[in-house]
């Protein structure tokens, strides 16, 4: 934008003239229409480029959560009888046994 970055309030008398030369009587910038132009042309083209599809954007992550179990469709904690036992104790023999 032309005009956005400058103030009326400037101590210089010059720059603040030349700000208001550029000012029309509606308080937008001149020459604008072209800048406006090219933003409005930058916004469409993103439209069209836009996709509402669902997108997978971590493969690792995807590939995890199709191992876990699922209940219902959500994630579920594996019920205490289907974990593998923990491993015995092994005879250890030592000071801090007796």
């Amino acid at each position: 934008m032309a005009c956005s970055g400058a103030s009326f309030a400037g101590n210089s008398p010059t720059s603040s003239f030349a700000v208001a030369e550029k000012a029309t009587s509606s308080g937008k910038c001149e020459g604008s229409t072209s800048e406006r132009e090219a933003r409005v042309m930058r916004y469409r083209e993103k439209r069209k480029r836009r996709r509402f599809e669902k997108q997978i954007r971590y493969a690792s992550r995807k590939a995890y959560a199709d191992t876990r179990p699922r209940i219902r469709g959500r994630f579920a904690k594996t019920p205490e009888d289907k974990q593998p036992p923990l491993p015995p104790p092994q005879n250890v023999t030592g000071w801090f046994l007796s």
